[in-house]
């Protein structure tokens, strides 16, 4: 997918909203990742339901084939759980 153009600007938007909704939920656990020291097995559970751990996977293999571009669009216009 080229890093321009309406199909591109709509996958971003569409990640950004996803990614914003699951930073929400995540909020709820910076405590109890803090406390292991580790992702909790929900919150990765929650990123790959919304596709957002397949930004840079091919799409044969169920990913959305992004360039490290748009991964970085991607990270720069998402939340982090710390600042909602």
């Amino acid at each position: 997918m080229p890093d321009s153009g309406p199909d591109f600007e709509q996958t971003i938007a569409d990640l950004t909203a996803r990614a914003k909704n699951v930073a929400e939920e995540l909020k709820s656990r910076v405590t109890q990742t803090e406390e292991m020291r580790r992702v909790p097995e929900e919150n990765l559970a929650r990123l790959s339901e919304e596709g957002l751990l397949g930004v840079l996977q091919p799409r044969r293999n169920g990913g959305h084939e992004l360039s490290m571009r748009a991964h970085l669009c991607l990270l720069y216009t998402s939340p982090s759980p710390r600042d909602l």
